[in-house]
């Protein structure tokens, strides 16, 4: 490994081949090449010979100086943002605030921040907080462990510090050691600080006891014409404090201290009229009773009217083709292996119910295991997570082999408790294929007293490209869901890759980045690739689904060239 030296460190090999010594030794000792001592040695001679000092400095830049680095505000924003959210891994991080995925990667090593585990640990351990504050106390004993006879670096590891703060706490200590303010904060807090307003607690809250509708900028004001200097940065926060930074917490604080300090007398008579909103809740200023409106105009009155607008429009308007309500869909389905009959199965019977039916792999090779991933839906549209299911597939030879959930060979998620969201499938099973040829499926559901089916199959050979596919059998509208597809390129190819999307959904990021088209029926994602063969490559993208249910959707198949996916990804739409 090439060893990085000072320009101090170069000089002094130069002058040790001056002095005599071989260059053989000096760079084996030094651990260099001998090209490069004959080049520091005929830069240093040319330098001499026009008396010009030796520049021996790299020409790499490094850290800050490099002009990639990123800067301490993006470096605290990756921090914060990983501790707020521990369970993103890095290269979502950075698909978010839009830095390379390696450059957050880096700067969360270098905090030790880079796995899930280590910033658990943090949160545990400091909150939040970027850097933990030590008290006095704290620093005196981590001292005193390092002059019992730990090693730094051990105490440092434990206690989350660099050994370069230890060391400048042990110098203080040393210097300081019978000073009763060793390892004060040199940062004055509360009462202590100059900008300290003494009493003004007390004269905030006198203000809004007589005039609970100003606000702090107002305050702020009133307080600078009586020679009682605060910004309203500082009043706000001494409204915090006192947990009255709202109007309404303004109102309600003046009422009880009405309430608690008013004594009426024995001849008056209090009625509901004497104790109205109006004698103990001042009204409201008019700039707050329009923005009031406004946002009850915004909150309450315009879902309503695009509820109602939303039910009154026909169905066409939210399905890729027209309703056909008396088919059963089990023949429908059946046909989703062949994409030149590709059907939209949105407009579905009902009135027993609906499965969906999903594999990760629907390119198959001998010998392989795939996953099942299963939604079911009663005839109301709701999820069922009780369902009896039986799974019968059946190989190119004629061998039956039945998957059920009474034997556990199809599992019930944990996460699966009715209607909402679940990005963890509804059902799972696993399956091992045999030899090549076409596979009979045959899905059958015995729930709420019904008992409905679903036919379907799946080719086993040899595929141009290995496909996996994520995404789920069962969502709950008005959600954003993930899709992603792993691809294994068994050949080199260079062009246009598309999924095929309905267009009722809504597609907010892909990665890596593509253009959106459309057809008369779906809405076409496409990347421009540039495979190798041999080469693993992912692709991902989000999804809504819009708050329109029960209803059942279609993504894929994905298209690579003339290259197809042998089905669909099918993903049931759960009741509201």
């Amino acid at each position: 490994m090439s060893r990085h030296l000072s320009a101090q460190n170069k000089i002094d090999l130069i002058n040790k081949v001056k002095a005599g010594q071989k260059i053989t030794k000096i760079a084996v000792e030094n651990r260099v090449s001998r090209t490069s001592v004959y080049k520091w040695l005929d830069l240093y001679d040319k330098s001499v010979k026009i008396g010009k000092k030796v520049d021996f400095k790299s020409k790499i830049k490094r850290g800050s100086a490099h002009w990639k680095s990123l800067k301490p505000a993006n470096k605290r924003k990756i921090k914060k943002y990983a501790l707020e959210n521990p369970l993103l891994s890095p290269q979502e991080i950075s698909r978010i605030i839009n830095i390379s995925h390696n450059g957050v990667w880096k700067i969360l090593k270098k905090s030790n921040l880079s796995t899930q585990k280590a910033r658990l640990a943090h949160l545990d351990l400091m909150g939040k907080a970027l850097y933990r504050k030590f008290l006095a106390e704290e620093k005196l004993q981590i001292i005193r462990e390092v002059r019992s006879g730990q090693k730094v670096s051990v105490i440092c590891k434990k206690s989350h510090i660099s050994r370069t703060i230890f060391y400048k706490w042990n110098t203080e200590y040393m210097l300081n050691q019978s000073d009763s303010r060793l390892f004060r904060s040199k940062h004055p807090r509360g009462e202590s600080h100059w900008r300290y307003h003494h009493g003004a607690e007390e004269i905030i809250r006198n203000m809004v006891l007589r005039h609970p509708e100003f606000s702090a900028h107002t305050i702020s004001r009133i307080m600078s014409k009586k020679d009682q200097q605060m910004s309203h940065n500082g009043v706000h926060k001494v409204l915090v404090r006192l947990a009255l930074n709202t109007y309404r917490k303004r109102l309600s604080f003046v009422f009880n201290y009405k309430k608690t300090n008013s004594h009426p007398s024995s001849d008056q008579v209090i009625t509901p009229k004497s104790t109205a909103n109006q004698a103990q809740f001042p009204q409201p200023p008019p700039f707050f009773r329009h923005y009031l409106n406004i946002l009850l105009l915004i909150v309450i009155i315009l879902p309503l009217l695009a509820i109602t607008i939303f039910n009154f429009l026909p169905n066409y308007m939210f399905l890729p083709v027209k309703p056909q309500p008396h088919k059963n869909i089990s023949s429908k389905i059946s046909k989703l292996n062949n994409p030149a009959k590709k059907v939209y199965p949105e407009a579905q019977n009902m009135a027993l119910g609906l499965l969906a039916l999903d594999m990760n792999k629907s390119n198959l090779y001998s010998d392989e295991s795939v996953k099942f991933s299963i939604g079911v839906l009663n005839s109301h549209g709701s999820t069922i997570c009780n369902a009896d299911l039986i799974l019968t597939i059946t190989d190119p030879q004629n061998h039956t082999k039945e998957l059920a959930t009474k034997n556990n060979t199809i599992l019930k998620s944990p996460d699966c408790h009715g209607n909402g969201f679940n990005k963890n499938p509804d059902y799972t099973a696993d399956y091992k294929t045999s030899t090549k040829g076409e596979y009979a499926m045959e899905l059958t559901a015995v729930a709420e007293g019904k008992h409905f089916q679903e036919d379907d199959n799946f080719v086993v050979g040899n595929s141009a490209y290995d496909i996996e596919r994520t995404a789920p059998s069962r969502i709950y509208p008005g959600s954003m869901y993930e899709s992603s597809l792993t691809v294994v390129a068994n050949r080199t190819y260079e062009g246009i890759v598309t999924e095929r999307i309905p267009k009722k959904l809504g597609l907010i990021s892909s990665f890596p980045v593509g253009s959106v088209s459309q057809d008369s029926k779906s809405s076409l994602l496409e990347w421009d690739v540039d495979w190798k063969k041999g080469h693993t490559y992912t692709l991902t993208y989000d999804l809504t689904f819009p708050a329109y249910s029960p209803t059942f959707y279609l993504i894929g198949p994905l298209q690579i060239g003339s290259f197809h996916e042998k089905r669909a990804w099918q993903i049931a739409a759960d009741h509201l």
